[in-house]
């Protein structure tokens, strides 16, 4: 079941957008940054990490650092 607006032709036309811009590259070379917001439930973005993967895109995560509560303000 998709994620409430997300299709299987959302996802082919993101691997399809995405293909061009991965080109020729060989593995290793693919890299594909991707941050979400924590908040973010994961029906939301697993539609595109599916298309990164469909277009041969090697899919970074982007974290961020969990907070400090000692660090000053």
């Amino acid at each position: 079941m998709d994620a409430p607006g997300v299709t299987t032709r959302n996802i082919e036309n993101l691997a399809g957008e995405l293909k061009p811009l991965l080109g020729n590259l060989p593995a290793g070379s693919r890299t594909v940054l991707f941050k979400v917001h924590k908040d973010v439930i994961a029906e939301f973005f697993e539609p595109a990490i599916e298309a990164v993967s469909k277009a041969g895109g090697e899919l970074h995560h982007v974290l961020e650092p969990a907070p400090n509560p000692s660090a000053p303000r």
